[in-house]
């Protein structure tokens, strides 16, 4: 149940953020403006906690991790710099609500990357969760087609695919590794990411004393410091399979925010589509549920 709900809450943040960032746009900020300033903060709060932690041990407690695991925890840390970078210039294009169904796909996904690694064509279950995924984004995205544009979409499934991404090596990598140095290393492999693609100019152009930080804080507390540790604690406790259904969640929460702080219009067919969504994640892992409540 601890793995369970530190899942569901770390789902829930994924969900908030769209609306958040769709008002940071608004004020004025850039793509490389939230995505630099979310990063920074939630690398520099990992790496506070753990140094001290690693303070109030004595140096006979104290387990430094070896340079190659180090790297390769960063390299894990891509996947969540390339979901940021992705999804926030999503939704720079399209409603913050369609932009999480976009992110939303990494189900289908992640059930396709299952198939090509285990070389197994999907079953008939797994094929009919993929047209109900399907079916309620079209639904929840209110089949408009002047909601959609190219980029916008392109860069909503690149989200989706290094979200899979993520999950699905988040639950093999380094297992071992404690959630705190985990998270430290793999919101620095994010963070030297997104600042080799985006200049952090904001660091000394003014935007963190103009306000950015009104939104940096935000953004950061539900992208990249509670996700990532929660994340890093909760799935070797249930597993991918589990984490996958509970991070459904995050699809309603996004569209009852977006419906909250932006005033975007959800219809009951919308939040019928949500439903239908949320039905296409199940199928394919009911055994897995099954499993969790025994």
């Amino acid at each position: 149940m601890r793995g369970i709900l530190l899942i569901f809450i770390a789902a829930c943040c994924y969900g908030v953020l769209s609306p958040i960032v769709k008002l940071a746009y608004g004020a004025g900020y850039t793509v490389s403006d939230v995505t630099g300033v979310q990063a920074l903060i939630g690398m520099l709060f990992f790496w506070i906690v753990s140094l001290s932690q690693s303070a109030a041990r004595k140096r006979s407690e104290r387990k430094p991790l070896r340079v190659k695991k180090a790297v390769k925890l960063m390299l894990l840390g891509l996947p969540i710099g390339l979901t940021s970078m992705f999804y926030y210039q999503a939704v720079e294009f399209i409603p913050a609500s369609l932009g999480i169904l976009l992110l939303f796909q990494f189900t289908w996904i992640g059930i396709l990357a299952e198939a090509i690694a285990n070389r197994e064509f999907p079953s008939g279950i797994k094929l009919i969760a993929l047209v109900l995924l399907l079916g309620g984004t079209a639904l929840v995205a209110g089949v408009r087609p002047e909601s959609f544009n190219f980029w916008g979409t392109i860069y909503g499934f690149l989200a989706a695919i290094s979200y899979s991404a993520f999950i699905w090596i988040n639950g093999r990598v380094a297992t071992d590794v404690p959630a705190v140095p985990k998270s430290k290393w793999m919101m620095t492999g994010a963070t030297l990411l997104i600042f080799a693609v985006y200049t952090p100019e904001f660091l000394w152009d003014g935007a963190l004393a103009d306000g950015l930080l009104y939104y940096g804080i935000p953004l950061a507390l539900f992208g990249t410091i509670i996700p990532p540790l929660f994340f890093a604690l909760g799935v070797p406790l249930i597993g991918v399979g589990l984490t996958s259904i509970l991070s459904a969640v995050e699809l309603p929460v996004a569209v009852l925010f977006s419906m909250l702080l932006l005033s975007e219009p959800v219809s009951a067919w919308q939040w019928v589509g949500v439903c239908i969504i949320l039905i296409g994640v199940l199928l394919p892992n009911r055994n897995v549920l099954a499993e969790a409540r025994v």
